[in-house]
């Protein structure tokens, strides 16, 4: 292939009439492949996709991943589709059916999801609690079943083993109908040391494609809610941000040491996408548009040429 003067890349006949976006500057293979999310996608050779939980990605079938009980399918290992196998686990070993999510075929549409009961239900995945500490997007398809009237109904969250305040918290905020993104330092003082980026109202028995991102470069935290920004707050340092345990249908509260003020989300979480980067525009609409697509929930994110397979460059 030739580049023009202007550093474009011309690519074959063939290629071109695919609708390949050409753009200035080294290509790396696109943040989708065939339409739907590439775990082997790489800022600096590092895949920063670090996880990837899909209900449909349960095997039913597979006594590691479930286990069955009166013809209830209980979740015990959700397996992570990314290349870092970050598996989210059954809180405790204790085989008790009422500590397990429990896997529903048809939860949105003809797709599945990983329904909790909001009182004991949750997983555990601290292998991604350090990714929190630093930039981040995260995308997650879920739906609450009850919403609270005060207090939080936390979708995923994380603490560190000194202080339930050091955590991020993405799910309905303190006034409990409202999507929200909580971030806190290790020396909180209210109101400084955080951010809380608020979104749009969550209705119990809505589907939302919701996203959350935390950019520590420029100090900005922002929430989305199918396809459109509602919130992006900036500006302000919170300093140091020790994650190192994350929940997700929940949120594990520690204060001094000892486990207290745990925070169980009643409702669905289909699918959830963390990478370790701050995703572009462009990039979150792809990944943003491959679930709108999937899940047929209504929202403003655009289709992307060729049906997602674009070659992102920077």
């Amino acid at each position: 292939m030739k580049r023009n003067a202007r550093n474009v890349v011309r690519w074959p006949a063939m290629v071109a009439a695919a609708s390949v976006l050409v753009v200035p500057g080294p290509v790396r293979a696109g943040i989708l492949t065939g339409g739907v999310p590439n775990p082997d996608y790489q800022v600096n050779g590092t895949n920063v996709m670090r996880l990837w939980l899909s209900a449909d990605g349960i095997d039913t079938n597979d006594s590691s991943q479930v286990r069955l009980d009166a013809g209830t399918i209980y979740v015990t290992n959700w397996v992570d589709q990314s290349t870092w196998t970050n598996d989210a686990l059954q809180w405790t070993s204790n085989p008790l059916t009422n500590y397990a999510p429990v896997y529903v075929a048809n939860a949105k549409g003809t797709k599945p999801a990983v329904r909790f009961d909001g009182t004991d239900d949750r997983m555990n995945d601290d292998g991604v609690a350090p990714y929190f500490r630093h930039e981040f997007t995260a995308f997650l398809v879920a739906s609450a079943d009850t919403i609270p009237v005060a207090g939080a109904t936390p979708f995923m969250g994380g603490s560190n083993t000194d202080n339930a305040r050091n955590e991020v918290i993405m799910g309905a905020n303190w006034l409990g109908d409202r999507q929200m993104m909580n971030m806190v330092s290790d020396t909180f003082s209210w109101p400084n040391q955080m951010f809380q980026a608020t979104g749009a109202v969550v209705t119990a028995g809505t589907w939302y494609n919701d996203l959350y991102q935390w950019d520590t470069g420029t100090d900005t935290a922002q929430v989305g809610q199918n396809g459109a920004i509602i919130e992006r707050v900036s500006g302000e340092d919170i300093g140091t941000t020790t994650i190192d345990y994350f929940t997700v249908g929940g949120r594990r509260g520690v204060v001094g040491g000892v486990w207290k003020n745990d925070l169980h989300f009643d409702g669905d979480i289909a699918e959830l996408i963390v990478y370790q980067n701050v995703l572009s525009s462009n990039e979150i609409n792809q990944v943003g548009y491959y679930l709108q697509a999937k899940y047929g929930i209504a929202g403003s994110y655009t289709a992307p040429p060729i049906g997602g397979s674009i070659l992102v460059v920077r």
